[in-house]
Formats: structure tokens, sequence, C-alpha cells
């Protein structure tokens, strides 16, 4: 049994979490932050979370319950932090011959092997053969405890302790975890340690190990200091050993502009260059268009995260005149981006060229080379006073709540903990019977002329009626229902469960299946040349059919690598289709899907949720594209994608026109629904839908906009028309 849902970089918003039930039956329940959000079992593994709009750390427990509810296998992995590692033991003890024996499995985000594994039993260390395990248990003096710890190269350790008899088969859990800590004043590991068990930890171990510093620069940082960069590698090798000397890991680079990659120190590549220069060449260059600080930040809290060690983040800015020429264009808020730091227990410190200003916490200004000595010197002292402390067991996602002894706390910035908005439901919006489904709706797909099909957390519904009833598809299937498409054939449907993509007319028990898992988007080409085309987004991987369904393969060349995660064809061009990505930006295919291309790199690091082409009859390759940080459009083929202004920042989970009415368009997001109507020059929020309602879908069908929610259901919504807006 697993949680295979591996996101690559930080993810907010809805996050689809697949599960392998390990071949076994049964039910179990996933929890995300120890709060149950639904059941799985091996014909439906898998349901959608919310996350939040904001970038968090997030546990996901994965149970399995027997016959008397009790809980007898457990599986925990966190979303938006690194883990070190997992060590497993598989097999038992066999009475008859007096012996148990085990298979010992690991895993490891960068697929590496251990360093080391050792197994106790009772206690006492007992020899590994590879990655068997065999040790005798007599029926005088049967063994009780089996201990697996595993050692890997990133410093990260894991360890599995299992019960060996008992009246079912009981697992527990017991993975080491790091917490980092700081003091006020210098402190020795013995008073660390003494204080820690004091408080009530269960520790194994305090220690300091390696250091890793990253800088995060601000593109023209240093811009006003040229004369001073000149000098700033004076000293060579000699002068670098203040971050760089015995005992310290490594110093990497990530430049706040389009394009958030971590460079290493060209000292640790070979190069003869300090590291001091390295930053003045990095932050001195004004190439960068678009420029994304608070992302930068968050990305460098997630790099940071993943590692056993000591470690600051170095935030340099420029001053705040460089800064007003070429604002932040963050997906991330600033506050959002510090709160991920704290959760992520990454100290910051703030390098500033100008007066410091309030953007940032605490920044020290940099305008000679003695304040570089001098903040170089701070940096140092700050690491110096940091410790790791091994925990056994788990220390939970938010290690603040745990007594910490006089003169200690965790590593990060002292800012608030991020708390997402407090859902509220909003019903009834409108007089009248309550809407149905009232479950979480993923997706909604309207003919336009008052049919609607509604994909949600209990199944596949259809109303006829413009929603005042709804009926429940009989699917074979009884998973939930995460997208729908209606078919180029006549009253063909297609819906995309937890299991499989399902086939089929609304009202016939004659549906098909399609060996695709767990289905997030579909997209059907219009009818006329593209007719049969359809594309479809499973768990991240791009398929294509050009027979409406019945047959798929791989979407084609140039998205391969891709996490596809949002879907759309252009309605007035068969041959044109986009997929958008988690990080890796939106693709296009001119050629039904056979071969695809970049679309520009602004978008390269958003998680783009939805797509929408623009219908206009007058205008011709503009798209939309809704991310986890507000509303993007692409005017042409010619140009990238830039930000819609005025639009807010926040995560964009679906795009639909008006219906009949050419000029409208409509923005479900996590703070309710926007509308234009001058074709997204402008947008207003909808009064009708409480901000505090997520949006994640939206049809317009029979001259009527219906929205899909989360604990809300199905609601119709009202809206100006172009005439009635004053």
């Amino acid at each position: 049994m697993d949680i295979v849902t591996l996101p690559v970089g930080l993810v907010i918003g809805l996050f689809p979490v697949i599960v392998d039930m390990g071949g076994q039956g049964g039910n179990a329940r996933l929890l995300l932050d120890a709060r149950p959000v639904c059941e799985v079992r091996a014909a439906a593994p898998s349901c959608m979370v919310d996350l939040g709009p904001l970038p968090r750390i997030h546990t996901l427990d994965l149970e399995r319950l027997d016959e008397r509810g009790q809980v007898v296998e457990h599986v925990r992995r966190y979303l938006n932090r690194g883990f070190s590692g997992d060590v497993r033991a598989v097999g038992g003890c066999d009475e008859t011959r007096e012996a148990c024996e085990f298979e010992l499995a690991w895993s490891h985000p960068a697929r590496s092997e251990p360093l080391s594994v050792t197994a106790t039993v009772d206690g006492r260390g007992v020899p590994l053969q590879r990655s068997h395990l065999r040790f005798p248990s007599p029926r005088s003096s049967p063994a009780q405890v089996l201990t697996l710890e595993a050692k890997f190269a990133d410093g990260g350790r894991a360890q599995f302790t299992r019960l060996l008899h008992g009246s079912y088969s009981e697992e527990a859990e017991a993975r080491l975890q790091h917490v980092e800590l700081e003091t006020d004043v210098p402190r020795s590991g013995g008073e660390v340690e003494s204080a820690l068990r004091s408080a009530g930890w269960k520790l194994r171990t305090v220690e300091q190990g390696e250091v890793e510093v990253l800088f995060v620069l601000e593109p023209r940082a240093f811009r006003s200091l040229e004369k001073m960069s000149a000098n700033a590698g004076s000293g060579g090798p000699a002068k670098d050993r203040d971050l760089e000397g015995v005992g310290v890991g490594p110093i990497r680079f990530l430049v706040a502009g389009e394009s958030l990659a971590v460079r290493e120190s060209p000292a640790r590549r070979g190069e003869n260059v300090s590291w001091r220069r390295a930053i003045f060449d990095l932050a001195s260059r004004s190439g960068a268009s678009r420029v994304r600080v608070a992302d930068a930040v968050a990305a460098g809290g997630f790099h940071l995260g993943a590692g056993a060690r000591r470690r600051a983040l170095v935030l340099v800015l420029a001053d705040a005149a460089t800064e007003a020429r070429n604002p932040d264009a963050s997906f991330f808020s600033r506050e959002g981006a510090l709160a991920y730091l704290r959760d992520a227990h990454v100290p910051i410190v703030v390098w500033q060229t100008g007066p410091p200003d309030t953007r940032w916490p605490a920044a020290e200004r940099i305008s000679s080379i003695q304040d570089l000595d001098n903040a170089v010197a701070n940096l140092r002292a700050k690491i110096d006073r940091q410790w790791l402390a091994w925990v056994e067991g788990d220390a939970g996602s938010d290690p603040p709540v745990m007594t910490l002894g006089d003169g200690l706390k965790i590593a990060g910035p002292d800012v608030p903990p991020a708390v997402s908005a407090t859902r509220t439901d909003v019903l009834p919006l409108l007089a009248g019977p309550p809407p149905a489904p009232a479950a979480d709706v993923y997706a909604l797909a309207s003919d336009g002329h008052g049919a609607l099909f509604a994909a949600t957390a209990n199944g596949l519904f259809f109303t006829a009626d413009a929603g005042l009833t709804w009926t429940k598809a009989a699917l074979p299937d009884s998973s939930p229902a995460f997208s729908v498409a209606l078919g180029s054939g006549d009253g063909e449907v297609l819906a995309g469960t937890g299991r499989a993509l399902v086939r089929g007319r609304f009202g016939s028990d004659a549906w098909s299946f399609a060996p695709l898992p767990t289905v997030q988007a579909l997209a059907v080409a219009p009818s006329g040349g593209g007719a049969g085309t359809v594309y479809a987004s499973a768990r991240g991987n791009l398929f294509r059919s050009v027979d409406g369904g019945r047959h798929w393969t791989n979407g084609g060349t140039g998205v391969d690598a891709a996490y596809a995660v949002s879907l759309a064809v252009d309605p007035r061009n068969a041959e044109v289709a986009y997929a958008g990505t988690m990080g890796s930006g939106v693709f296009e295919s001119r050629n039904r899907g056979a071969s695809w291309d970049l679309t520009g790199r602004a978008l390269q690091d958003a998680g783009v949720r939805c797509l929408l082409v623009d219908p206009h009859p007058q205008v011709s390759g503009r798209v939309f594209a809704g991310t986890e940080g507000g509303l993007f459009v692409r005017t042409s083929r010619r140009t990238d994608w830039t930000r819609v202004p005025g639009f807010p920042h926040t995560i964009v989970y679906s795009l639909s026109a008006g219906g009949g009415d050419s000029d409208t368009l409509f923005a479900g997001t996590e703070t309710g629904l926007y509308e234009s109507h001058d074709r997204g020059a402008s947008w207003t929020r909808n009064a009708a839908v409480a901000p505090t309602t997520v949006v994640t879908t939206l049809a317009v069908s029979g001259g009527v906009l219906f929205a899909g929610t989360l604990t809300s259901g199905v609601v119709r919504v009202p809206f100006a028309r172009p005439a009635e807006v004053r």
C-alpha cells in the first residue's frame, strides 16, 4: 500500500491524490493534515483534495482498516516538503520453523541507494544479507520488535519499527524526523540536548553537520554598486572561507527571474571564481523581463527544506527605485512565501543595496565591501547557532507547537502561521430548492441548450431542466468523477473517474471502459475537420484518441515529460489544441496532437489549471491561462504570456465564455467568481458568489451560468448582460 502521487515543486489548490492498495481488497481512508477527506479502495484508488491557496506543508496519511475499523496499515507522505527516504521490511515469522524472514525495500526522491541500513531485533543487532534479513525466533522466547534504520547521502535518515507478534498484523512506522533549531546565543550540543530532553522530546541525537546556503538574487540588485563589484572577488579562496570553510557544505544561487533554476557555486564546479564574485555577476544581469522575488523565495525554501542540514536563504534585493521600475510579478505573495519558509524551517537573511524598506524583514544594507564582510560575518554567526535535532517518531508538520527549552526556537522567519480562508456555505444563492448534487464538483459540460453534466465526488450527474432536478448516472465504476465532456457523436458522453475513462450515452447501461487512469481533464475537437479527436490528461500524462475515445495513444512528441492538467481546443480550428502543465508551461499543437511546442517561457514554473481560447469571431490566436497565481493571456503565436492587469493574484480553476455573448468571459477562482464584459480587458467580482466560495468549474447552458463549487454543489448564478452594465 502506498501513496503514489509525487508532485514536482510547490502545489496549491485542488490536487488529485492517487494510491496503490498493494493488490489487497478492503477500504482505506485518506487524511489531509489529520483530517479525513475521502475513502479509497482498489476499484477507486484516487480522490481530490483541497490544499488551499497558500504554499503550505501538508501531511497525507493513508490508513487501511480491518473489519473492526482498526488501523492495520499506515503510510504517511508530505506534500510541499521533500522527504529524505523510506525503509521498510516485508515478510513475517514462521512459528513452525522458529524463524523470521524479511525482504528490505527503500525509496528516495533522488532514487539514491542508502549509505547504510542497520537492523536490530529486541535491541540487538542482526546481520543483513544484501536486502534479505533472517533471524531465529524460538517458541520459548520469540522475537518481539524489529527495527530498521537507513542513512542516505543527503543526510536524511529513515526508521521502520514492526511488532512481530500480536492478535493481528500491526505495524508502527517510526521514521526519524529532523527538526531545525536556533539558539539565542552560542550553545554546545550538550546544552541543547539537555534542554530538549527536559522539555519531553523523544530525542535520538543533536548535531550540526553540513551547511547549505542559497542566495536568491533580485535582478539588477547590485547594478548601483558596479565599482564595488570590481573588488568583490578580491582575496580569492582564503576570503571565501568565511562560508566555504571546513564542514560547510554547498553554496548555490537562484536568480529571481523567469526561470527559477538553482545554480551551483563556481568553486564547486571546479572554476577559480569566488562565490562573492558570482553574486555580483548574477545579480547585476539585466536580462530578466519578469521579476519573481516571492516565487524565488518560495522555490528556494522548497530546495533547502528537503535536506537535513543547517541552512540559510539569503535574499539580495535591489534598491526601492529599481524595484519600482520592474515590480515583483510573482504568483505567490510575499506573506505566503515567508509563511512557507516558516513551515519549512528555513531561516531568511535579507541584504539590500539601498535603504532597507518594508517589503521583506530586517534587511541589512550593503553599500561597501566592509558592509558585505560584516553581513557575511553575521550570516555565519546565525548559522553557527543552528542545530539539527533527530526526533523519534513524527515531529509533525508544525513542530513549533512542541514545547521548547529556554533560548531555543524553531529555525525560520518569525511570522504568524499562514491560514487558508475558512470555507463557509453560501447556499442558497438563489431562491428555490437547494442545488444538486450537494458534493464537491470538479467539472461541468453543457450542450448549450439546457442539458448539463456534472463530474463530482459522488459520481456523474445529469440535468435537463436547468438544474431543477438531477439524475445520477448508473456507471459501472462507482468512484468519483473528475472530468466530463460531450463527445462528437449525438448524445455521447465521456467521463474520467478514479479508475478509468468511461464512454457511453446518458440513460443507457452500455458504458465502455478505456484503460486510462484517473483522467483529470478532457477536451473534444469541434465538429468538422477534427471530429473524433479527443485529448485526455491522466495522472499528468497526455493521451489522444482520433476515433471519439474508442482507442488511445500517447499524446504526441514534445510534451512527453510534462505533467499536463488542463486542455483546450480552438473552437474555430480543430487542428489547434493546448495543454497546460504543472511547472512546465503551456504547449500548443497545430496538427491534432501529433506534436507539441512550448508557447513561451513565462509560465514554465506555474501550475496552469485551465485554458480558454478566445471565441470572439474577430480575434485569432488569443488564449487565456488560469494559473495558481492569477490570469494570463497570450495575444498571438509570436508573443509570450503576460499577466492580465487588475485580475487578483488567486488560483484560477476555470474559464468560460458567455455562451452567445462573445464579449463576456467568466473566471472561477479560489476566492469566488469574476466576470468580464469587454473580452477580458477588465474584471469585476460577481456579487452573487461569496469570496469564500471555491469555484472549480463553469458552464453556460440555455442562457444560464452554472458554477461548480466545493461544499456547495452546482449553483445557478445571475450575471449582468452587456446592456445592463453601467
